[in-house]
């Protein structure tokens, strides 16, 4: 059974499962998740590109407003890469905690989810392992738009929500699995038909690497706002992600 450290301003106790981080599963959000109960099972490896991964446990016999911080790390040759963290502080004496990363920023391989709970009088702390393995048919993973990007094309700067003065909209992704000499596209379409679509295309050679970075960019020039959807079209499925463009930035004459 794993133990947990309970911290006193007088010493330093181990206490069992039955208070602080108690039930802790991951399972993805169509894999017995309940919005009100959280994970029913707990599955410590996925296969292809779940919806969303969801974290889930009960933070029982904590004192209120205990911060509560979940971290979600991805591990290679054992270095972490930080995917997303989240904060809550506790608002009752037993709740169920739940947290959750969509499959955009996700990718093949190894994942660990550091959880904390800490006041000035105690302290739960867990670590939560999981996979996700590769499948054989063309994917696109940690699939990002955003503001910025790294000299080699990867989004550094994830973003949803843009204005007027943004002047590019980037996107990148691991390409997974690609068929040799396959075409492959990007799409920017707004939400509303005929409103705006462009496609920018390429093309695989006769020996693709098994993962490979694909990005592009779209210049914001007199866009229309609204809700925004960038595509990559891999021939056998379609991978989608959400942006908006709003007029926050927009300079009206007096």
């Amino acid at each position: 059974m794993r133990k947990f450290i309970f911290v006193f301003f007088l010493g330093t106790w181990l206490v069992s499962c039955s208070k602080g981080i108690v039930n802790s599963k991951v399972c993805s959000i169509n894999q017995n998740f309940d919005a009100l109960k959280g994970c029913s099972e707990n599955y410590d490896s996925f296969e292809g590109a779940p919806e969303t991964v969801i974290y889930s446990f009960l933070a029982k016999s904590v004192l209120l407003d205990s911060k509560v911080v979940m971290q979600w790390f991805y591990e290679e040759a054992g270095n972490y890469t930080l995917i997303d963290s989240f904060s809550y502080y506790t608002k009752r004496d037993e709740e169920l905690i739940v947290s959750g990363v969509d499959r955009n920023f996700l990718q093949p391989g190894a994942y660990v989810i550091k959880t904390t709970i800490q006041n000035t009088e105690q302290k739960f702390e867990e670590e939560k392992r999981f996979q996700i393995k590769s499948v054989s048919k063309p994917q696109a993973h940690l699939f990002l738009v955003g503001s910025a990007t790294d000299p080699s094309g990867l989004v550094t700067r994830p973003q949803t929500y843009y204005d007027l003065s943004s002047p590019k909209i980037f996107v990148s992704s691991y390409i997974y699995n690609a068929k040799p000499n396959s075409e492959i596209k990007i799409h920017f379409k707004h939400s509303e038909k005929g409103k705006f679509n462009k496609t920018f295309s390429t093309r695989t050679g006769a020996n693709p690497k098994s993962k490979f970075l694909l990005y592009a960019y779209l210049p914001n020039l007199n866009l229309p706002l609204g809700e925004y959807r960038v595509e990559i079209d891999l021939g056998t499925d379609v991978f989608k992600a959400p942006f908006f463009i709003d007029a926050t930035q927009e300079i009206k004459p007096l």
